[in-house]
């Protein structure tokens, strides 16, 4: 696994090839056009591989291309390291390397102000989860992989996404301490963060939200979006990269302290978004575990 230096490293090599290989985007704009020029962005766990998935067969799509650039670049603007102008060219330069109709991918959700400004003929698709169960498949995600090196790119991702400024465990969060997860502050703020930022910067008219669990019905939507015939789109696809492995983890959280949790950074959008979800009783899970229950009673009662 690379770590922040072996990329770093890697970035300068790519940084040269990248500026001779913009010498094919003549012929590439002439010859190979663009169907279309899209960004898709969620958390991840959110679709990001469905939608790619949907659109890889007959469209220069690619899900999460250059991921460990990325990772170090969000670092970088975090840190200071580097500025927005900097950021920009990159993007430019790669955009003309990559040359992709549809890029989907979460890390772009720290530069969609730039994309939009830099590409204004590009549209965006937002996949949103709602935040109980994108919580309960990030850590089954988490959990049925090895744990990570500190100095790991991925292991500093995680951390730019989900490490609160200071690291403070609650009783009730035990449970994650001793699986090697973050405090649920941490990922509830970027789950809000994230899709909000989607939402404060891209206009109306450029973007289309979708949530994740509706992608396969909302082939037709997609494809009037962005001017495609439907029938290009591989439906079949749109459930992609489910979870090895189901631990169960979000059940063993107090649920006061869960909902309390949830209110406190997740309510606005999921009343937005999933007005239906007031609870984790009201999701799937919930309420499949609710009529076994039902059913339960009911042959005890017979």
């Amino acid at each position: 696994m690379p770590t922040l230096e072996t990329v770093a490293r890697r970035e300068k090599r790519y940084r040269i090839w990248r500026h001779l290989s913009i010498l094919k985007y003549p012929v590439l704009s002439i010859f190979q056009r663009r169907r279309f020029h899209a960004f898709c962005i969620d958390t991840p766990k959110s679709g990001t591989h469905s939608i790619a998935g949907l659109f890889e067969q007959n469209f220069r799509a690619a899900h999460e291309p250059q991921a460990y650039f990325l990772i170090k670049l969000i670092h970088d603007l975090k840190n200071g390291n580097i500025d927005e102008r900097a950021i920009a060219r990159f993007f430019r330069t790669r955009d003309k390397d990559l040359w992709l109709d549809l890029e989907s991918s979460h890390f772009n959700s720290y530069f969609v102000h730039i994309l939009v400004r830099e590409f204004p003929k590009a549209r965006f698709i937002l996949t949103i989860r709602d935040c109980y169960s994108w919580l309960d498949s990030w850590f089954n995600h988490q959990l049925s992989r090895s744990a990570l090196k500190g100095s790991s790119i991925w292991k500093l991702g995680r951390d730019i996404y989900y490490r609160p400024k200071k690291v403070i465990y609650t009783a009730e969060e035990k449970v994650l301490k001793e699986n090697g997860l973050y405090p649920l502050d941490g990922y509830l703020s970027f789950w809000r963060e994230h899709n909000a930022r989607v939402l404060h910067y891209v206009p109306p008219q450029r973007l289309l939200v979708v949530r994740t669990k509706e992608i396969r019905q909302s082939v037709k939507k997609l494809s009037n979006f962005l001017n495609v015939s439907a029938v290009s789109l591989q439906s079949k696809n749109a459930h992609l990269y489910k979870a090895r492995q189901k631990f169960g983890l979000l059940k063993l959280i107090d649920r006061n302290f869960l909902e309390h949790k949830v209110h406190l950074h997740c309510r606005d959008l999921m009343k937005r978004f999933f007005p239906e979800i007031r609870s984790l009783d009201d999701t799937v899970e919930g309420i499949v575990k609710t009529l076994v229950l039902v059913a339960y009673l009911c042959v005890l009662g017979t």
